[in-house]
């Protein structure tokens, strides 16, 4: 399989996309979108505040943001822009 191939079949298997933030207090986030069953979900993706070292748990957890999308011109399309930290990291 060369590298177009390889290319093409990530490109379908593609979901959705994240952009990382970093909030007024340092702490970092990231915002984006996926996709499912031809649906859009908007999402927030924030560090486990609560992992120990040497445990199973999940690293981020992914949420739903279900506030208003706001327009941008920035190339997000309807991304939207966190101001401040929704949870504490």
């Amino acid at each position: 399989m060369n590298e177009e191939q390889k290319n093409d079949e990530w490109k379908e298997r593609e979901c959705g996309a994240l952009w990382a933030h970093t909030s007024k207090a340092g702490n970092t986030y990231s915002t984006g979108y996926v996709e499912l069953d031809g649906k859009r979900l908007q999402v927030i993706v924030l560090k486990n505040k609560y992992k120990q070292k040497g445990e199973r748990t999940p690293d981020a957890r992914i949420y739903v943001d279900d506030r208003p999308a706001k327009d941008s011109d920035s190339g997000e399309g309807q991304v939207k822009q966190v101001k401040e930290d929704p949870v504490p990291i």
